[in-house]
């Protein structure tokens, strides 16, 4: 992995805050149980990615095979399969436990940071960046559509809206659009935890890609966000966007691994349909 320019901090102590920064932005409007392990974070009607999760804690717990069944049933109160979203180097083992258990990986993506002292000289030129508010119904709903739609999604993005219009209140998300002809054509969020932001769901409509929108927008908001009490800004970048986010001063550090397990009633694996993320 590249090791993360900016002020002197060790790899661990990155990743460390990272995950606890994912802990944290997942317990936002969400029903929140702590396990051995884990912190769960389910959010009401959770039908749609990243609307129900788990994230480890610092603390292996001794036992994985059984905290692993302690997710599954937890989930399974709702009716949904457990979901794990982690730092694969900072749960080696991880992987293989809940392979034997039966569960699958369902993403791998690279993580890359980014620092104010490494961030990219700002260059949106002459664009237009309106940032987001919580009372802009309207405008949120939009957002919500354009990055469903731009992640090839189900239709289910609007699940987020509570939780995306809760954060805007609080603080904790600041999102913007960027305009053309007063018509938003790209958008990107950052989520806020423990003095940690991860930059997700940038998104561009169709017609407008590859005119340097997102990256434009991105350097907008990320100088924002960094000029303030975040230090250390996170992505887990889409596939092809690595390029954009190193243009940025973002660098590879380690990767993000999804997993999900099986659907079990009574310990036993349910063999009807299950509603997937």
């Amino acid at each position: 992995m590249v090791a993360m320019s900016g002020p002197p901090s060790s790899l661990t102590d990155v990743l460390q805050r990272i995950e606890a920064g994912m802990r944290t932005t997942a317990t936002l409007s969400r029903e929140v149980t702590r396990l051995p392990g884990f912190v769960v974070a389910i959010a009401a009607g959770a039908a749609g990615p990243g609307l129900a999760v788990a994230v480890p804690v610092d603390d292996e717990p001794r036992d994985l095979d059984a905290a692993l069944a302690a997710l599954e049933a937890t989930f399974a109160r709702h009716g949904l399969p457990a979901t794990i979203e982690y730092l694969a180097e900072r749960h080696p083992g991880l992987a293989q436990a809940a392979t034997e258990r039966g569960w699958r990986t369902t993403g791998e993506a690279p993580v890359m940071t980014l620092t104010a002292s490494a961030r990219a000289p700002e260059g949106h030129g002459a664009r237009v960046v309106r940032f987001l508010h919580a009372d802009g119904e309207d405008d949120l709903i939009d957002f919500l559509r354009q990055q469903d739609r731009a992640y090839g999604g189900d239709g289910s993005a609007l699940g987020w809206l509570p939780i995306f219009r809760a954060g805007l209140a609080s603080g904790r998300i600041v999102a913007a659009v960027l305009e053309r002809e007063g018509r938003s054509v790209a958008g990107a969020s950052v989520q806020i935890g423990a003095g940690v932001g991860e930059l997700a769901g940038v998104w561009t409509r169709s017609e407008e890609r590859r005119r340097g929108h997102a990256g434009a927008l991105c350097g907008t908001l990320l100088t924002y966000v960094l000029a303030g009490d975040v230090d250390l800004c996170w992505l887990s970048a889409a596939p092809g966007a690595t390029t954009l986010y190193e243009r940025l001063g973002f660098r590879q550090v380690a990767e993000q691994r999804n997993l999900e397990g099986r659907l079990r009633v009574n310990g036993s694996l349910d063999q009807r349909v299950i509603r997937r993320r």
